[in-house]
C-alpha cells in the first residue's frame, strides 16, 4: 500500500502530523509506504523525524516532481494534511486519477470532499487521520466507490469550464446586485 502526499514542504501544509499518523499506522500496516512528494524548508525535520522512529525504510521523499501523473498511478490514497489551503490542486487531479483522498477540513477542500466521495478529517489530529486511512485501506469497497464518485465529482464540477462558468455567475450576480441597472 502506497500513500501518498503532494505539497511544498512547510509547517501550514502538516506533513508531520502525516508522519505522526503514518507512524502510528504502521503499528497495524508494517508494510505501508508514504510517498512524501514535494521540498522546501521542513525536509531535513521531517526525514529527521522518520529516522528517528524507525520510519526511513517505510517513507521515500522524492524530492519536486514536475509531472505528478505516474506517481499518482501506483497511490493507493492521497492524504492532505494541510493547517492552511485554498483548494489545492493536488486534490482535484488526483481525484480526477480516482485515487481516494482523506483531507483535513481548511480552505476550499470541504466544498469538494464529502463522505461520499472522501474523507474529512479537522487538522492537527494525526490518531484521526490514521484512523481514516486505516478504515479505508482496509474497506476495498469503500474505497472503488470512493474513486468512482471522486472522478465523477471533478470531472462534473470541477472542469475548467464549469469553474468559468461559476466565476461569470457570480460576477452577473454581483453587477446585478450592485448596479441593478446596467443590465
Amino acid at each position: 500500500m502506497i500513500i501518498g502526499v503532494v505539497g511544498r514542504l512547510g509547517p501550514e501544509k502538516g506533513q508531520i502530523i502525516f508522519l505522526k499518523a503514518f507512524r502510528n499506522l504502521l503499528q497495524k500496516l508494517p508494510n505501508a509506504k508514504a510517498l512524501i512528494i514535494g521540498d522546501g524548508q521542513e525536509r531535513g525535520s521531517l526525514e529527521g523525524y522518520c529516522k528517528a522512529n524507525n520510519m526511513s525504510d517505510n517513507v521515500i521523499f522524492t524530492g519536486y516532481i514536475n509531472k505528478l501523473a505516474d506517481y499518482y498511478q501506483i497511490m493507493d490514497l492521497l492524504v492532505i494534511p494541510s493547517f492552511s489551503e485554498g483548494l489545492p490542486n493536488v486534490l482535484l487531479e488526483a481525484m480526477a486519477c480516482g485515487i481516494p483522498v482523506i483531507a483535513t477540513s481548511v480552505g476550499g477542500i470541504p466544498e469538494v470532499i464529502n463522505d461520499k466521495n472522501g474523507g474529512l478529517i479537522p487538522p492537527g489530529h494525526y490518531i484521526k487521520m490514521s484512523d481514516e486511512i486505516i478504515k479505508l485501506l482496509g474497506d476495498k469497497k469503500k474505497s472503488k466507490r470512493l474513486k468512482i464518485k471522486a472522478q465523477r465529482t471533478v470531472l462534473s464540477d470541477f472542469t475548467p469550464e464549469y469553474r468559468a462558468k461559476k466565476i461569470v455567475e457570480l460576477y452577473h450576480h454581483l453587477l446585478n446586485e450592485f448596479y441593478p441597472m446596467i443590465n
